[in-house]
This record gives structure tokens, sequence and C-alpha cells, in this order.
């Protein structure tokens, strides 16, 4: 018997992308590229360990990208 592992819509965890863009906005130059490379890191090595298959996890990285994007331009706009 095999099955799917499928972990809750990383584009919708709003607290987890709120401070993703708030250390984005407020870390700059190569620290904010090395902090961000780590929560990517981080957060693909948590799916796999729950089973999520690399497909999944490439996709739920690349939804929670957009989403941060999405909240760094609400606070741009916010200044």
């Amino acid at each position: 018997m095999t099955f799917h592992a499928i972990a809750f819509p990383a584009a919708r965890r709003r607290s987890e992308i709120e401070q993703a863009a708030r250390m984005l906005n407020e870390t700059h130059g190569a620290a904010a590229v090395a902090a961000w490379k780590e929560l990517m890191r981080s957060m693909a090595a948590r799916m796999q360990a729950m089973g999520v298959a690399e497909n999944e996890v490439r996709e739920q990285i690349l939804d929670f990208q957009a989403a941060v994007q999405i909240e760094l331009q609400y606070i741009a706009e916010a200044v």
C-alpha cells in the first residue's frame, strides 16, 4: 500500500509568510540571501521528513516564495 503525504499548503502559512517577508525587508545583501536559502532548505527538509514527494516540495516552495513576494509588496505599499 502506498500513500501520498500532503503538507498544509506552504502558501497558506500566514505567520511564516509574514515573518519571512519582514526578515527580507529588514535584511539586505548577502545576509538576506543566506537567510532566505536557509529558510527554504529548512522548509524543504521538514516536508521531506514528513514524506512529501520531491515534486510536491518544489511546488510548495515556489508557492511560498510567491506568497512572500506578495507580502513584500504589501509592506512596500504601507510605507
